[in-house]
């Protein structure tokens, strides 16, 4: 299977001086390097710079597949993670977008 277009999430929270988020960010370059390498284009985001949920459904419909980087906190994602995942999963339900 040929590599095409990748969605990369950064779900990254930053705590100053304890989780910085250079681990999180390094390995989002790594993948965006390495999905190039094979001929794929890639679209980002970083949660916590803030999004526009019509502009991630839209990323999320061009990709052919999607990448969630982030630290697991006591078994899961960080609650930015899940307050995304609920906005733009949820976008349209009620006839307001899309």
């Amino acid at each position: 299977m040929a590599v095409k277009n990748a969605l990369i999430i950064n779900a990254h929270q930053r705590y100053a001086g304890i989780s910085e988020g250079k681990l999180n960010a390094s390995l989002v370059e790594v993948l965006k390097t390495e999905i190039a390498s094979l001929g794929g284009e890639t679209k980002t985001t970083r949660i916590e710079d803030g999004y526009d949920v019509d502009e991630e459904v839209q990323k999320h419909l061009w990709a052919d597949f999607i990448v969630t980087q982030g630290p697991v906190y006591w078994f899961g994602f960080p609650w930015i993670y899940k307050k995304y995942a609920d906005e733009v999963f949820n976008a349209g339900l009620m006839g307001e977008r899309l």
